[in-house]
């Protein structure tokens, strides 16, 4: 329930923020699926995980992180990756080929993700309407 709030909330102040982003929305509810999906990357709900701890070693870019270390995961930080997303400082919901960690990614993907896209889906549109 909070992280689909925080998304909710997240997505508002960042279309008032982007008026153009919200009078599309205003005119095509359609365009609500692509746009949380760039919020998800944009304005995660989640920014990051605190204490992770890795079960067996992981390489990470050339350095072993061991067994039991302590761990923190900024997933904001991953979403903003100039490797991964061109100009990733830019709210562009037309953003193509979008594999953000906004609700987690493989086996720790969250569960309740496609109720909280829809539920962002329907009332971003209907914020916007109003």
């Amino acid at each position: 329930h909070e992280t689909t709030v925080n998304l909710i909330a997240n997505g508002m102040l960042t279309l008032l923020r982007h008026p153009a982003a919200l009078e599309r929305l205003r005119r095509d509810p359609g365009f609500a699926a692509p746009l949380v999906e760039e919020l998800l990357r944009y304005e995660p709900p989640v920014q990051l995980l605190p204490q992770r701890t890795p079960l067996s070693p992981v390489e990470v870019r050339g350095t072993t992180i061991p067994r039991g270390a302590s761990m923190w995961l900024v997933l904001a930080a991953g979403n903003r990756d100039p490797e991964q997303f061109g100009d990733p400082e830019r709210f562009d919901p037309d953003r193509r080929d979008l594999r953000h960690l906004g609700l987690g990614s493989g086996i720790h993907s969250c569960f309740g993700a496609p109720l909280a896209r829809l539920e962002a889906q329907i009332a971003l549109s209907r914020f916007a309407a109003r």
